[in-house]
Order: structure tokens, then C-alpha cells, then sequence
């Protein structure tokens, strides 16, 4: 039988296989020189009997594939070259290589970023020259790492210093893709993981408790992300340093919310605020703070799901008072008098008057912020 039609079946090594260049693989011969000095070249491209590639000339000089004389063209070279075989061993033109190439080794230098693999790995290591940390490229974050004398060994690429930097900061292995996502890609990726539609959030800014919308959009500004709504600002989410708070999602009358009174119901006036503290009292009643038992029937009270919110809206059941104004206050004892200061967003009065158990008071302190006065109908 021909050799060429069983070739394909004999081991590597069989005396009788035919022996042929390998893309990618170095070569040696030293035909042709008197004094036996080897000459090299790395197989890039094969045309009949030429093979064109790397080179290192007898002098030691190297020349790169693209310079149209890196061919050996002499038939007794190209055999002396078969029979050798491809170098398994590279050491001896480590010294003729460039710098960076990728069959030079390197040894990094201290607080160096450095990559090294092997060939029959499948996965290669990042770390930085003089630490223990470093990545498994395949999903391992590694804190007792030493370097290892592979034959893939190279500089770090700046990505791959990115990406090693990141989980070091992280304490943890992360994807290659979330390293390097910007500071922008990363944070807007958080708020739309944050915030889905549907989800009720605290404003950093304004406070209070609102929802995102299907028309919303989060943008980046400065380290910063804004809500818009409609084009226009509508809630900033994260400042730099923390996120706004999620605002659990409650049921009506849930033990932790509140009541605001709409109608006088037992010692509870109109825009008096109450936090509910058990549910379901007897047929239609909760349990509050103040009032204790307390309706649920809608003709006394709205509920809120937030003390700001219920704040917000017993506001516009109460007349706002004002500097000279006199007014009612049906806390636990009775207090009439005229205002003449007003302090801490209108929790605290200078006035005069008296209570139904103190004797008149001129130009005293009182503190409202359980109970709001209202306005006397008359003086």
C-alpha cells in the first residue's frame, strides 16, 4: 500500500508516517553553514517547497513574517528541518526573541500585572508580581497564589488588569464583562435592578414614599442617578454613596401604618394622626397609639401606608396657623391662647393664654408636635 493512504492511521513517531511542517510550530536546521550555527523559523504558511514564517538568522537576527525574504527555500534545510521535528524546547532563542513575543517567556518584576497559562490548561491565572491574590481565569478568586514557570507567560493586558483590580476590590471572582463596565453602564444596571416598575422608593431629595412608573427613565450624572418622567427631574436614587430605600410594600390597615382622623371620632379630631399597632379589632376596628380602638369605617379615617404621607395629607384638613392667630388645642388638657411665635415647622408656639389647668400664661412655650391646634372659630 502506499504510505500516503495509511499515514493517517499511524502513530506519531511511526517511521513509515511522512512527515510535514506544522503551522505555528519552530523549526531548527544548520545546513549550509561551515560552522554548524543552527538557523530557525516558525512556520506561518506553506506554498510546494517553500515555508514562509518568523526567522532567526544565523547572526541572531530576527525577522517577522511579514518581510516578503522570512522563507527557507533550500531542500536540504527543509529536510534536516523534518527530521528534527518541531522544537518542544525553546530556551535556546529565548535570547533572539523581541520583547512581548508570545513565545518569549517572562519573568514579571514586583507589582507587575502578569498573565500565565500552559498549553494544556484550557484556563490561565492574573495576578500582580509580589501578591497572593490572583484570578482563575475559568471562575476562581484566589488569596494564597504564587507564581508558576509556564510556558504561556506574558505581560497582563490592560482589560485583564481591569478586570483582577475589580475583584480584588470585590473580594470575590466577577465576569470579565462586569469588570469592565463603566462606572455609568454599572449603576444605571443597579437601578433598573433596584427599581423595577411597580417598585415604591424614599427620594433622597424630597422624601416621601412614591412609585416607578412604566414612563421613567434613569439616567447618569456625575456619579449620580436620576428618575426623569416625561423629560423632566423627577427623583434622585443614588447620591454618590447610598441608595434611596425601598418602601416595603404594605396592606391596608397592616400593623405599622396610619390613620388620619376626617371626622371627630371619640377624643380624636379632625387631622389627628394615629399608627396602627393591631389590625383587626372586633368586626371594622384596629388598635392604635392614641385613640386605641379605632374604626376602619372610611366616614373617620383615611389610611396611609407612611407617616409622611398621612402627615402630608392632615395638612389640608387643618387650617395652617399664623403669627397672631388664636387657636384651640384639645390635647390632654385644654389650651386657648393667641400665637405670637411659631418654630420648628409649626410643632412649637410662643402665646399667650392658659390651660384648663394652669393659670394664664404670658408669652410661655408650648410644644404641639403630638397634638396640631386648630384655629378658634372665635376669639
Amino acid at each position: 500500500a502506499k504510505k500516503e493512504l495509511i499515514e493517517q492511521y499511524l502513530p506519531d513517531g511511526h517511521p513509515d508516517k511522512i512527515k510535514k511542517f506544522e503551522i505555528g510550530r519552530w523549526y531548527k536546521s544548520n545546513k549550509g553553514n561551515r560552522n554548524k550555527v543552527y538557523y530557525y523559523i516558525k512556520v506561518t504558511m506553506i506554498e510546494k517547497d517553500v515555508i514562509y514564517g518568523e526567522k532567526i538568522n544565523t547572526d541572531r537576527s530576527y525577522h517577522s513574517s511579514d518581510e516578503s525574504s522570512s522563507c527557507w527555500d533550500a531542500l536540504d534545510s527543509l529536510k534536516q528541518a523534518l527530521e528534527i521535528g518541531p522544537m518542544k524546547d525553546l530556551s535556546e532563542i529565548q535570547d533572539y526573541l523581541p520583547d512581548r513575543h508570545v513565545d518569549k517567556s517572562y519573568i514579571p518584576k514586583k507589582g507587575e500585572y502578569y498573565y500565565q497559562s500552559s498549553s494544556t490548561w484550557g484556563y490561565g491565572y492574573i495576578s500582580i508580581c509580589g501578591s497572593k491574590e490572583a484570578i482563575e481565569t475559568n471562575g476562581t478568586y484566589l488569596r494564597d497564589f504564587a507564581y508558576q514557570n509556564c510556558d504561556k507567560n506574558r505581560p497582563a493586558t490592560k482589560e485583564e488588569k481591569q478586570w483582577l483590580d475589580a475583584c480584588i476590590k470585590a473580594g470575590k471572582f466577577i465576569s470579565k464583562e462586569e469588570a469592565l463596565e463603566t462606572e455609568e453602564e454599572r449603576l444605571l444596571k443597579e437601578a433598573k435592578r433596584r427599581y423595577p416598575v411597580g417598585t415604591k422608593f424614599s427620594c433622597l431629595v424630597a422624601g416621601g414614599t412614591y412609585e416607578v412608573d412604566v414612563d421613567v427613565t434613569f439616567k447618569y450624572e456625575s456619579g449620580m442617578i436620576y428618575s426623569y418622567r416625561n423629560g423632566g427631574v423627577y427623583h434622585k436614587h443614588f447620591d454618590g454613596s447610598k441608595w434611596a430605600k425601598i418602601v416595603p410594600e404594605v396592606k391596608k390597615w397592616d400593623v405599622g401604618t396610619y390613620v388620619v382622623f376626617i371626622k371627630n371620632y371619640g377624643r380624636s379630631k379632625i387631622g389627628y394622626i394615629d399608627k396602627i399597632v393591631e389590625s383587626n379589632i372586633g368586626t371594622n376596628g384596629c388598635l392604635c397609639e392614641k385613640e386605641l380602638t379605632t374604626t376602619k369605617g372610611e366616614e373617620y379615617v383615611k389610611w396611609f401606608a407612611t407617616k409622611e404621607e398621612a402627615e402630608e395629607f392632615a395638612k389640608t384638613l387643618i387650617p395652617q396657623l399664623s403669627v397672631g392667630d388664636y387657636f384651640v388645642s384639645e390635647s390632654y388638657s385644654k389650651h386657648i391662647g393667641r400665637i405670637t411665635e411659631i418654630y420648628n415647622d409649626g410643632t412649637r408656639y410662643r402665646y399667650w393664654g392658659f390651660s384648663v389647668l394652669r393659670p394664664f400664661r404670658e408669652n410661655d412655650w408650648y410644644n404641639f408636635s403630638d397634638t396640631k391646634p386648630r384655629k378658634a372659630t372665635d376669639k
